[in-house]
């Protein structure tokens, strides 16, 4: 099987880089990326406040998954634009080569958050071969698990 090609793959940054910042202005370039860290921050603060209010309502609040999965989404996709920018200017500042595709870091990041949380729920119980398919709610019954309150009552219809 043929490995998937990311299409979002940036290897041309480092040589472009400078060309960039140079045509675009060193105003322009490290405008942006002022902008896009204060709009990165503005939207974690956010996504931060959304969840807050599940702790503070003790997961009753009405708040629906789709706002939260947006939300998640766009401070992403934010981030992302802002992690391009900055290696623009980096790139462009110091040898190319210092540059790589910061993809890898934010997979290497979430993987990593992921395994913590995995190790964390195998130490207080949780068989490392649970899984929430396909007899998703029998055995969340059997391990003594709860769905988040907030989705029972209307926040999402979704299992």
């Amino acid at each position: 099987m043929q490995a998937e090609k990311d299409i979002y793959a940036t290897p041309s940054l480092p040589d472009k880089a400078p060309g960039i910042y140079e045509t675009l202005g060193p105003n322009t370039v490290l405008h942006r990326v002022v902008d896009l860290a204060l709009r990165t921050g503005s939207d974690a603060g956010e996504l931060a406040a959304q969840f807050a209010e599940l702790l503070d309502a003790g997961y009753s609040t009405g708040l629906r998954l789709n706002q939260l999965t947006d939300a998640n989404s766009g401070l992403a996709a934010r981030l992302g634009r802002l992690l391009a920018c900055i290696d623009v200017v980096l790139a462009a500042a110091y040898t190319p080569q210092a540059v790589h595709d910061r993809a890898g870091d934010l997979r290497r990041g979430y993987y990593l958050e992921y395994q913590s949380l995995l190790r964390q729920t195998e130490q207080k119980g949780l068989p490392p071969d649970y899984t929430s398919a396909p007899m998703r709610e029998a055995r969340r019954r059997d391990y003594g698990l709860q769905r988040p309150a907030f989705i029972e009552e209307g926040g999402n219809n979704r299992t």
